[in-house]
């Protein structure tokens, strides 16, 4: 379709039709206009002069009945659709005029000295822009003329307003008519694409109707299949035609019956055809099917005239036989374009519209549940990318099939595209909870059906898929609206850790948006000053602060705090990981520099996490280099933290990478150490300074004896291989002890101190200066000289049991467990808004 698009695009045919939709509602939106405009001036009268006024509403009549000139000369033409391109841009004028003369309105109607009625022309121009913005979105051009003539003019006149909150008004303005432009898009893109779908499928469909046709014609002109029968229906005569046609030669077929071909007469009595034939005029031409000498079957358009001699009697029947076959299959083949897919022979979207609606009806009816699944597969791409798309086809018909043989025979199994598939079941129980239990029983069937292995090439494949549920009985809903909701369903079960499923719900629907509006904003939060660098201390065995981690936190202006597990997935998932992990670059080789000016923390070492996402980018290692020389920091006091899944995947590159950061004089940590793919063949070959010891092995060590294996090896291993060690989620006194013990010498966890932000870290460690140690505790208040605690009376019941809430991640998707929870807040928010 991308690569159909641009060229149907320069077609006059899709012009022509991009004008239909625009042509349609020009009469609607006269009237509308007009309503609008006059409503306005009717509020804004006494406020403005009503001379500016008349002339303003003479101007904007004058522009849309120019427009509706245009559409009614259009419609009169005969020759409307020859120069599409040429009318099109006369209705891109005639809008831009409409546009410009709604903007006039700054000019001539501006409430100069009336807050709230600069409010009501903005909400009323906006509101104008947005439904223009709609209805021309088919057409981005006629879209943006219209935007723009009303939007640019009015704008001076809010920002000429010796207030604030005129400039406040126009901004909001602005920002509204943009997210309407930018939302438009996909509706654009959706109708395009239909009109796109639609005029290929008439383009194969008139192909195959000409293929038909010429094989129509040949056929006629081609000598018939002659055929002479007598009354007791031996065949009397078969020209070369017939053999040609049902393989039989002339010798093979004279004195034979009539059932040599036609096996269903056998048996009946010959007076009885002889007088159905002979008085019935819908057998005397008639498609039948008849057999061939092989045993295929071929569809035969039969031409029946009955012989009678001189004294009437019926003696035979002369009949001219037409092979149909070819045409029936074009015919087939028509359908099976426009209503199946063509690689798994599944229906297609317009086919599955249609039994949607057909359940709709039917529950309309009966009143009882339908279930709407929604199947994604998971990491299908990968399947493509590394296998090829003959083994990606090979295992979409493998899930086809596997769909329809466990699926009963009145429901329907379909392919909306790629890895897609839908399936509609009807009449699955009278309540809600029958449908319920039912669906989960199909489902968790049709999920053990696709977890099956698939081979192909000697390769065997673990599938997997992402399925979204939605449950209706009410025929107030239609077919798009329901798979919206599976498919809303199905990104939240994706997001939940695949190969498992999701019901609809109220709340998917606000978790969804939530997401939605989080991966919006983020594209802004950076250069808006959303985030912000927390630290978290790093210690040695004498508590004393040896270096810190940056951890990032968000301030989004609306939703307040944003935890990590909530936008570092999101910011990986749509891209927004770089920029963001660019400024965090940037801001920690800035705060070191700002360090070296006081020797207290001049030695400190400050450590980022960097996600695999960012560190795969071609030019990382030049960012790096980059932040350094702009900050002119030391290079040797920054750390970058990655996760083992970071480097594992590409390692000689990866390596590559981490000798090019070395030689700056950056460290390299891996963080999380012990959780990944492949530690120990990690620590041989990549180019480390450091190791961090996960949290979720520091955690229990003291009471498992498997942790405390681990840890000991670790320490053993990066003693051996002269890395410094640094134990993750410290929280206890035992903890700490042990650590020392086992010869761990750096230390981060709330036992010390917890994240905090860098101007609240910088002042407690001058505060808390001794002469031989600086030290930071929860509070950021020193204890004693020599050593640092984290007493339990510090902490409330409620701060015990969630001591792990920080979430110890900046820019690295690895996110614990515990901590992957859905803010109820957030969508109370979202709800509120709606």
């Amino acid at each position: 379709m991308n690569n159909l698009k641009p060229a149907l695009l320069r077609s006059e045919t899709v012009v022509a039709e991009i004008l239909a939709i625009l042509f349609k509602d020009t009469a609607k939106s006269f009237v509308v206009s007009m309503c609008v405009a006059l409503i306005l001036i009717t509020i804004l009268y006494g406020k403005i002069s009503t001379t500016n006024a008349v002339i303003w509403l003479t101007m904007l009549l004058a522009a849309y009945t120019f427009r509706l000139g245009v559409t009614h000369f259009q419609a009169k033409n005969q020759f409307q659709f020859t120069q599409p391109t040429a009318w099109l841009n006369k209705f891109r004028f005639s809008t831009l005029l409409c546009g410009l003369a709604w903007g006039a309105a700054g000019f001539l109607i501006f409430p100069h000295t009336n807050i709230t009625h600069q409010t009501m022309l903005a909400l009323f121009v906006a509101g104008i822009c947005a439904g223009g913005l709609i209805n021309y979105s088919i057409d981005k051009l006629t879209a943006f003329l219209f935007a723009a003539g009303a939007t640019l003019p009015i704008i001076p006149a809010y920002l000429n307003e010796q207030n604030t909150l005129s400039k406040v008004i126009v901004a909001m303005m602005v920002i509204f008519i943009a997210y309407v432009a930018v939302s438009c898009k996909k509706l654009a893109y959706g109708i395009l694409s239909n009109i796109t779908l639609r005029i290929e499928a008439e383009n194969q469909k008139h192909q195959i109707e000409e293929m038909s046709q010429r094989q129509n014609f040949h056929l006629e002109h081609t000598p018939l299949g002659l055929i002479d029968w007598d009354a007791k229906l031996s065949i009397t005569a078969w020209n070369k035609a017939c053999t040609d046609m049902l393989g039989y030669s002339v010798e093979e077929a004279i004195g034979m019956h009539i059932s040599l071909i036609m096996p269903e007469m056998i048996n009946k009595p010959t007076a009885h055809i002889m007088h159905i034939i002979t008085n019935t005029d819908e057998n005397n031409i008639g498609l039948k099917e008849i057999v061939h000498k092989n045993g295929n079957k071929v569809y035969c358009e039969w031409f029946n005239t009955p012989l009678k001699n001189e004294a009437g009697e019926l003696i035979g029947i002369a009949s001219l036989v037409k092979d149909q076959t070819e045409f029936i299959a074009s015919q087939e083949k028509i359908y099976q374009l426009a209503y199946f897919d063509t690689l798994t022979a599944l229906p297609n979207r317009g086919l599955l519209l249609d039994r949607i609606g057909q359940a709709l009806a039917a529950s309309k009816r009966s009143k009882n549940y339908n279930m709407l699944a929604f199947i994604d597969l998971d990491h299908f791409k990968a399947i493509n990318d590394i296998k090829g798309h003959n083994a990606g086809d090979h295992l979409l018909k493998t899930i086809a099939n596997r769909l329809q043989q466990n699926i009963r025979q009145e429901d329907t199994a379909s392919r909306l595209g790629g890895d897609e598939f839908v399936l509609v079941l009807s009449n699955i129980g009278s309540t809600k909870q029958e449908a319920e239990a039912y669906s989960k029983k199909i489902i968790d069937k049709i999920s053990e059906a696709i977890n099956a292995p698939v081979d192909f090439d000697g390769y065997r494949h673990q599938c997997s898929a992402s399925i979204g549920i939605c449950l209706f009985n009410d025929d107030k809903l239609d077919a798009i609206e329901l798979l919206r909701r599976a498919d809303v369903s199905m990104y939240l079960s994706k997001k939940q850790g695949r190969n498992s499923y999701q019901f609809y719900d109220d709340s998917n629907q606000q978790h969804y948006e939530y997401e939605l509006k989080l991966k919006h904003d983020l594209n802004f939060a950076a250069e808006e000053n959303q985030f912000e660098l927390y630290l978290q201390g790093q210690y040695n065995r004498d508590s004393t602060v040896i270096g810190a981690e940056a951890l990032l936190r968000w301030h989004h202006p609306e939703l307040g705090l944003v935890m990590p597990n909530d936008f570092i997935p999101l910011a990986e998932e749509t891209g927004a990981i770089v920029p963001i992990g660019h400024w965090v670059l940037k801001e920690a080789c800035t705060l070191l520099k700002r360090w070296e000016t006081d020797h207290a923390k001049s030695s400190l070492i400050l450590s980022i996490n960097v996600s695999a996402i960012q560190f795969n980018q071609p030019d990382f290692v030049r960012q790096v280099e980059l932040a350094i020389l702009e900050s002119s920091c030391d290079a040797t006091k920054l750390c970058i933290e990655l996760t083992e899944s970071s480097v594992i995947t590409h390692v000689e590159e990866s390596i590559e990478k981490m000798h090019q950061i070395q030689a700056l004089g950056v460290s390299m940590s891996i963080d999380d150490f012990g959780t990944g793919y492949s530690s120990l063949s990690a620590l041989k070959i990549l180019p480390l300074n450091e190791l961090k010891i996960d949290r979720s092995f520091v955690k229990d060590f003291t009471k498992d004896s498997v942790d405390l294996t681990i840890v000991q090896t670790i320490l053993q291993m990066g003693k051996n291989l002269n890395l410094r060690i640094v134990a993750e989620g410290v929280e206890t006194e035992s903890q700490m002890s042990y650590l020392s013990n086992y010869g761990c010498t750096m230390f981060q966890g709330y036992f010390f101190a917890k994240p905090c932000s860098i101007e609240y870290f910088e002042n407690a460690f001058h505060n808390n200066k001794t002469d031989t140690a600086v030290k930071v505790n929860k509070k950021m208040a020193i204890q004693t000289s020599t050593t640092l605690q984290l007493p339990n009376q510090l902490l409330s019941s409620g701060e015990r049991a969630n001591q792990l809430d920080y979430l110890n991640v900046s820019l690295d998707s690895k996110v614990d467990n515990k901590l992957q929870h859905f803010d109820i807040s957030k969508v109370d928010y979202l709800a509120k808004q709606a």
